[in-house]
């Protein structure tokens, strides 16, 4: 069985973005809210899913689920799928709106989009910064929510500073 499309990196993001420079905005909002309920409903999925069973959603779960004909390996009541579908039904709801507030708005220069861009792009960094520092100092109680959050993959550089001279692991290790 070969592995499933998952566009990553620049290109999948130019995918993504390819519909919002072509379609015109009354045809946009709705695959944007789609889309946006698809993303947030997966998230809340793995979420429950981790809460439960500690571990997140992967190719491998998918396909059990999929192929589970007679419900041996996840069973589901009744009251949990009419739960999800109240829920994504919801989602659907509150994206479309949202979707709609923000695409067919006439004046684009209402939604500060370059300081809420720039604020992101911060925080994404500063959040790097500090794994990579709390990896480098063997601190456990940052490196250790890794596993927590999903499609969380923060950097590390430990071999990078011992290699240019700025961290001393053993020295670090003993500080311990």
């Amino acid at each position: 069985m070969g592995r499933p499309f998952r566009p990553a990196g620049p290109a999948g993001l130019g995918l993504l973005l390819l519909p919002a420079l072509v379609l015109p905005s009354r045809f946009l909002w709705p695959l944007a809210a789609l889309l946006a309920s698809l993303g947030a409903s997966a998230l809340l999925v793995d979420t429950v899913v981790y809460a439960q069973y500690r571990f997140h959603v992967n190719y491998f779960m998918v396909s059990l689920f999929l192929n589970d004909k007679n419900g041996e390996i996840f069973s589901l009541s009744s009251e949990t799928w009419c739960v999800v579908v109240g829920v994504a039904a919801a989602l659907l709801l509150a994206q479309g709106w949202l979707a709609r507030r923000l695409i067919m708005a006439g004046n684009p220069e209402r939604w500060p989009v370059g300081k809420m861009s720039g604020v992101l792009l911060l925080a994404l960094v500063a959040s790097h910064l500090l794994h990579i520092v709390a990896d480098a100092r063997y601190i456990r109680s940052v490196t250790q929510q890794t596993s927590v959050y999903p499609l969380l993959f923060p950097a590390t550089a430990k071999d990078f500073m011992a290699g240019h001279g700025w961290l001393d692991p053993r020295a670090v290790r003993g500080m311990m």
